[in-house]
């Protein structure tokens, strides 16, 4: 669930000196409210595929999210991909690349969890068409050679799958993903609200909750043909953080037995919790289940103190829902798997243990934490 415009103005703070910039979440720059001209997420909206997978002009802004775990024999790793899109001037925000007054971020990570290896990239850059853009109504991202994207889809085999293709200072992800599951409209109907104190904060969001995983992994010269399992976020935006909310605790988990469970829970100054904080289940048929803020029990159970920081994070939780009779046990599978450039947050792989209908079930997701 990370924050877009979070980003976006976060980009802002990219260009200040790294002496301004150390040990800043952002948080304290996100209530920074958008200039006129921009659009607004103000109700709920029809999507339409593969349109919304493109970049949307005008909104403040956007990102393309992918996380997931691979394997490789004994060998596992969690990813992380993210492409972040900043509009600065509305009126300059056209359809043309070329003429856009926009920049970009992208991340990526990569946890290597036999040795306790958390690797990091990113690229900052203004928009800059064929270099650093994304595609109207398709799936194309790319900023300086990483890139997203989805071939058109033959009326002979279907759809095709997502690929994603980095070359970072440490490692290279050559991978294909192959949806498993319809996608997910996120809130209401794809209209996910971010405040209970202003029903302008809101975003559209939808989700791939379970996307198969193959490719190829470079890491130091070592080469690795690798499987596994994705999950694809898209959100884009224009309001900003209620100031009021200090941060937020971001749960995407998938269960061994084909259902996966969403849910962020966005946390107030005075050590409350926001109302607006939401989820879904999804099941094995890719049936969904809105989550409010009631529904989903959640209780850090460690911690892990950064010592670059200082910043002290929760790395294992217990989940619980009782009207499904779910109780989740989800730890990190290192502890460090914090970023500290740009920005600062803890985002990392995560094991996950418990029972359902008071049956065991195992499975694996990614939690992202800020605001600490």
């Amino acid at each position: 669930m990370r924050w877009l415009l979070a980003i976006g103005l976060l980009i802002l703070v990219a260009c200040r000196p790294a002496t301004e910039r150390n040990n800043r979440s952002g948080i304290e720059l996100l209530t920074s409210p958008a200039g006129e001209g921009f659009v607004g997420a103000d109700r709920p909206r029809r999507f339409v595929f593969p349109d919304d997978h493109g970049v949307h002009p005008g909104f403040r802004s956007e990102w393309w999210y992918v996380t997931g775990h691979l394997f490789s024999g004994k060998r596992q790793f969690g990813y992380q991909l993210t492409f972040f899109r900043f509009v600065v001037d509305p009126a300059e925000d056209a359809e043309q690349a070329w003429e856009s007054d926009a920049v970009w971020l992208a991340q990526v990570a990569l946890s290597d969890l036999e040795n306790g290896e958390f690797y990091t990239s990113e690229q900052f850059t203004r928009e800059l068409s064929g270099i650093s853009q994304a595609a109207l109504q398709r799936l194309d991202v790319q900023v300086q050679g990483w890139r997203l994207y989805q071939a058109a889809a033959d009326p002979a085999d279907g759809a095709r799958p997502y690929q994603l293709r980095v070359v970072a200072d440490e490692f290279e992800l050559e991978l294909d993903l192959l949806p498993d599951k319809p996608l997910v409209l996120q809130g209401d109907q794809g209209w996910s609200k971010k405040s209970a104190n202003d029903p302008m904060n809101a975003s559209y969001y939808y989700s791939q909750t379970r996307l198969t995983t193959n490719g190829k992994l470079k890491l130091n010269e070592e080469q690795f043909e690798v499987r596994g399992s994705s999950w694809f976020d898209r959100e884009w935006s224009t309001s900003a953080l209620h100031a009021r909310q200090t941060g937020w605790d971001w749960f995407a988990l998938q269960l061994d037995n084909q259902h996966e469970l969403m849910f962020y829970r966005l946390r107030l100054e005075d050590g409350s919790i926001d109302t607006a904080s939401a989820g879904v289940w999804v099941d094995a048929e890719g049936r969904t289940t809105r989550l409010g803020v009631d529904d989903v029990q959640l209780e850090p159970t460690r911690f892990w103190r950064s010592s670059d920081t200082d910043s002290r994070y929760p790395i294992a939780w217990e989940v619980s829902i009782d009207s499904m009779d779910l109780q989740l046990q989800i730890e990190a599978i290192i502890p460090n798997q914090l970023w500290n450039s740009r920005l600062t947050y803890w985002e990392g792989a995560m094991k996950v243990t418990g029972k359902l209908d008071n049956q065991p079930i195992g499975g694996l997701g990614y939690v992202e934490l800020t605001g600490y």
